[in-house]
């Protein structure tokens, strides 16, 4: 184990609790080569590869980064000094905290520790490794046994997981394969692939370092199957908002295959697992997921009318394939979004912005959920939540949408108040009646005259109540236009 030079002091549990999250301390002993790892990552675009302060964003930033890397600093700062640092940032600065109430993504309390005892290792870290070695097997994980030959290779990637080569090797009799490396670069990342029967099969990442020179990386293979029966949703979640006159949806599939084959499907040209979509859908896009936030188009898809299919195989396991689809429908209040979904369906919920359209209620299986309810939606604290039962093969996955929603998304994502139509003829109206009113005040005091207008001067008394309500911003262009005809047709006829 590496040990850095310095000591972490017995009471640093305590002088945590200093720091706003108390609850969170870190468990384990500072680990020096991944807190470098995370440096790398998450700092070193601003203090540098080595600590300096002389990372690629240095010179954009109000001030130069502290050189945290740097003997000088490092002893004369305790290692909680450091850690409150990290996890508070410095915004006059241009540094961000990387505590969770401060960060959007950010680091736990184990890994601010980790970043402290890993600048001391900077300088070892960022050299040449002279030798390494990357081993494993290879085995079949639809039949149990190993390999007995064929080929792997070693995919090597940089620190910004960008793909910078490829060495291969024979596996051997056993399953077995290794690749002896020479003089690599530090703190790159490296993955095994085998090709099995046209497809690929991949083990995790590794990385090596001038600590970690040595990295078992074994890959499963699976044979092919086009039987869709192991295939199942395991999570199916629909998010709803509005735009003008439309209701945005997007639908988010888990899949999960309970077999020991992976579902490939009947050939490429006819996909594998089928989504459909409402008939009246328009702006479909289909992405492919790789974790919470992070999705890329499906390339290719099969589309057959209202169904589309990614040529992406599922391999064994729960939640092997995450896939999302986003289309957009015109919106009429008490409309319905029908399709079916092929496979057996365990846990399905839908979110909407609470904000005047809802979901109805009589005769629907749609039951509210708590707001503590763990939710990939949770944290949207202006969206209500639904759930309902699993669904069957086939079954319908339908809701009823109901109301006027009073917020919408504009193409640019920008939130817009908005009011209905029988709101705004209301609320047009009354201030019509308003600014009538004080037109006809007006003109009252102007002349003295207890005299009732003319029909021609009421006309245009009343074209003048509705372009000011116009300008007023008090009635939209629609029913101004509207309203302006009629009073325009109504003065010629009688000019």
């Amino acid at each position: 184990m590496i040990k850095p030079q310095w000591i972490i002091l017995p009471v640093m549990a305590c002088l945590w609790a200093a720091i706003a999250s108390p609850a969170t301390a870190q468990d384990e002993e500072p680990d020096p080569v991944n807190g470098a790892t995370i440096y790398a990552s998450r700092c070193a675009n601003c203090h540098g590869s080595l600590g300096m302060g002389d990372g690629e964003l240095a010179d954009s930033l109000p001030n130069q980064p502290t050189a945290i890397g740097s003997a000088e600093y490092l002893a004369s700062k305790d290692t909680f000094s450091i850690a409150q640092a990290i996890y508070n940032g410095n915004l006059a600065n241009g540094m961000p905290g990387f505590g969770p109430e401060i960060n959007s993504n950010p680091l736990t309390n184990q890994e601010i520790f980790d970043i402290v005892a890993g600048l001391e290792i900077l300088p070892q870290m960022n050299e040449p490794i002279p030798t390494a070695r990357v081993l494993g097997q290879a085995g079949n994980g639809s039949t149990g046994a190993l390999l007995d030959g064929g080929v792997v290779t070693l995919q090597t990637f940089t620190p910004e997981l960008e793909e910078a080569g490829a060495f291969t090797t024979d596996i051997l009799a056993d399953g077995s394969f290794i690749f002896d490396l020479s003089n690599l670069p530090p703190n790159w990342f490296y993955r095994t692939v085998v090709n099995h029967k046209g497809l690929d099969f991949s083990s995790g990442f590794s990385r090596l370092t001038p600590f970690e020179t040595e990295s078992e990386l074994n890959v499963v293979v699976f044979d092919q199957s086009a039987d869709d029966s192991a295939i199942r949703v395991w999570q199916h979640q629909t998010l709803v908002d509005f735009g003008p006159e439309t209701v945005q949806v997007a639908q988010i599939y888990l899949f999960t295959n309970s077999g020991n084959e992976v579902y490939a499907g009947e050939s490429a040209e006819s996909g594998t697992v089928q989504i459909p979509i409402p008939p009246n859908a328009e702006n479909v896009i289909f992405l492919q997921g790789f974790g919470a936030a992070d999705f890329s188009p499906v390339t290719d898809p099969v589309v057959e009318g209202d169904v589309w299919r990614p040529n992406l195989p599922i391999l064994p396991g729960e939640g092997t394939l995450q896939l999302l689809m986003r289309y957009v429908l015109p919106y009429e209040p008490g409309m319905t979004i029908s399709h079916p979904i092929p496979y057996p369906t365990d846990f399905i919920e839908l979110s909407l912005p609470d904000s005047g359209a809802a979901i109805v209620a009589e005769g629907d299986p749609w039951r509210p959920e708590a707001p503590e309810t763990n939710s990939v939606f949770s944290d949207e604290n202006s969206r209500v939540s639904f759930s309902r039962p699993p669904l069957p093969p086939n079954g319908e996955f339908s809701f009823q949408l109901t109301g006027f929603p009073s917020l919408v998304i504009d193409s640019n994502g920008n939130r817009l108040v908005q009011r209905d139509e029988f709101t705004e003829t209301l609320v047009g109206s009354v201030i019509l009646v308003i600014v009538a009113a004080i037109v006809a005040i007006t003109a009252y005091s102007w002349t003295q005259q207890p005299a009732p207008a003319s029909p021609k001067e009421e006309l245009v008394q009343r074209i003048a109540a509705v372009d000011l309500a116009y300008e007023e911003k008090a009635i939209k262009k629609r029913i101004w236009q509207q309203k302006r005809r009629k009073l325009l047709d109504e003065l010629k006829s009688i000019w």
